[in-house]
């Protein structure tokens, strides 16, 4: 009926909340008195509709303890109902004596055969196995899809390391319930080789990979010197294309992983200087540097009657707001300030609020901030005031 549903959702809700307290690392629920006796009842009851007989029997002790309510009940059930998967009479006792209590949940299904009684206390025994094949295929196609396109680096040969580890422990599991401690000799020792052995160490394979990507992607681009195989003409590239672009980018990026990990002396001697533009060398490359006004505390407005705020419109040389038009040389006033816009970086302060106002003979502009382009020598701007006289 409807009250007996409710209630089964509201012990739902409380097992669930326990078990998000417990992976969660909140501690679980809290010690608390619980009567065992009215506890197994209510999970008996829960059963009556099934097809299976069920006794129960206690000795009629004090079955009182103290423990976690909701995670003695999950465990409880949790046997009761494996009773009833392989069972059709269900035998469930309490005994209480000698201050001990003890649950016996007996059913005449197979069983389990004695030579693998232990083994059913291991996590995830029956079904770990199956359960891991999934992720281990996601995990390969996604491990040599990146290594593919990106090659090998130290950590990426770390990676497939642990992954051919995981792979034959998953896949002798499979077969024969392999030692644990087979299962770690093989891991300690595949990770020292790969660490300590020269020349097939996680280090030199990353290396190596790394230099072979940088040096095939140098041909494609034309940037090898054919003589030495190092880096030429990087300083004089302009990519054609959007895939030349990213070429150019990926090849960047093999370089620093190498300058990293051999330092920048010996990468220029190996592989020669790699000179090409900033905005292939950086992925996230912008030739926009944006600046903002820090501070309006040091502008003079003494000479001026009238401020108006508000929703500018701008277009070149011209400012509108309400029913005013102003007309300024935008381009002539930030012309002196180039060279300060190229020196600082990106966000950084200019270190002077002149570039932000601009005087006419009947007002002054304050810009809220300024956004230069260093490869047109652009600017745009946002309006924070107009200052009339």
């Amino acid at each position: 009926d409807n009250k007996e549903f409710i209630e089964d959702i509201g012990e739902m809700e409380k097992m669930l909340d326990v078990y998000l307290a417990f992976v969660s690392g909140e501690g679980g629920e809290k010690n608390t008195f619980i009567d065992m006796n009215e506890l197994i009842l209510s999970i008996i009851n829960k059963f009556r509709n099934t097809k299976a007989m069920i006794r129960y029997s206690t000795n009629d002790q004090v079955s009182a303890i103290q423990g976690r309510e909701q995670a003695l009940k999950r465990a409880i059930t949790n046997i009761i109902a494996n009773a009833f998967n392989y069972g059709k009479n269900i035998a469930v006792a309490l005994e209480s004596n000698n201050n001990k209590l003890e649950i016996t949940v007996d059913d005449d299904g197979p069983g389990i055969p004695a030579d693998k009684r232990e083994e059913v206390f291991k996590a995830f025994y029956r079904y770990f196995t199956y359960i891991a094949i999934p992720p281990l295929c996601l995990f390969w196609m996604g491990a040599l899809y990146r290594i593919q396109m990106y090659g090998f680096t130290e950590m990426r040969v770390y990676l497939i390391v642990c992954g051919l580890i995981v792979t034959l422990c998953t896949a002798s599991l499979l077969w024969k319930r392999a030692s644990f401690r087979y299962m770690l000799s093989f891991a300690g020792i595949a990770i020292a080789l790969f660490t300590y052995i020269p020349k097939i160490s996680a280090n030199d394979i990353g290396i190596m990979s790394q230099a072979n990507r940088m040096k095939e992607i140098a041909v494609s681009l034309n940037l090898c010197d054919k003589r030495d195989g190092k880096l030429a003409h990087t300083a004089e590239f302009v990519a054609t294309d959007s895939i030349a672009a990213s070429r150019a980018n990926e090849l960047s990026e093999a370089y620093k992983y190498l300058a990293r990990e051999l330092g920048e002396a010996e990468t220029r001697q190996r592989y020669g200087e790699n000179e090409l533009p900033e905005k292939y060398k950086n992925r996230n490359y912008s030739p926009i540097n944006h600046f903002y006004l820090r501070s309006v505390t040091s502008i003079d407005i003494s000479e001026y009657q009238t401020c108006v705020r508000g929703d500018f419109v701008t277009s070149p040389n011209v400012i509108r707001i309400d029913n005013r038009q102003i007309s300024c040389d935008f381009k002539k006033h930030f012309a002196p300030y180039h060279k300060l816009f190229d020196q600082t970086e990106d966000y950084g302060e200019l270190g002077t609020t002149s570039p932000f106002i601009l005087k006419t003979d009947s007002c002054m502009i304050v810009f809220s901030s300024i956004d230069y382009n260093t490869e047109t020598e652009e600017c745009k701007f946002d309006v924070w005031a107009v200052f009339f006289k």
